[in-house]
């Protein structure tokens, strides 16, 4: 059972996010509707996650007490930015290279040559970059729970 202070924690920041992933996808108006969505939610997922790895340091370096009370919202932004990417991979997969894995790496069929051929340079680096840290978010959004964190202990 969730306990209030976490309960309200994921609370603001799910609100936090859909208002956010709302103002960034109004900000794309004139886009594709499946192109808004993938950038609004790849966008909002590299926000939480610098919000998080962000108060860490801050909450150290300065001495403004709020800045510490933000300490116990890393795990939720963690946790929300992890899915944020999870849900824009899927409508890159589905939405935009429609479940073909080579056009995920920039590689488009070729009829007359009946072979891919790469066609969209610099794509393969972005999303094998993007894969490797949704792999290690997964690792990371699992652990984010207090059973995980008392069976691998507290840092010193």
């Amino acid at each position: 059972m969730m306990k209030k202070p976490a309960l309200l924690r994921h609370v603001l920041i799910i609100g936090t996010s859909v208002l956010t992933g709302y103002l960034l996808l109004a900000s794309r108006a004139e886009w594709s509707e499946m192109h808004r969505y993938n950038r609004a939610l790849g966008d909002l997922s590299l926000l939480l996650i610098v919000a998080a790895m962000a108060i860490g340091p801050l909450a150290r370096l300065s001495s403004a007490p709020f800045l510490r009370k933000l300490m116990p919202y890393r795990r939720e932004l963690g946790i929300y930015a992890v899915l944020a990417a999870t849900v824009h991979t899927i409508i890159i997969l589905i939405g935009w290279v429609e479940l073909d894995f080579a056009r995920l790496f920039g590689f488009e069929f070729h009829p007359q040559l009946q072979r891919y051929v790469m066609l969209r340079h610099g794509f393969a680096l972005a999303n094998v970059v993007g894969i490797a840290a949704l792999l290690y978010g997964f690792v990371l959004a699992g652990t984010s729970n207090n059973f995980s964190q008392r069976v691998l202990g507290t840092s010193v």
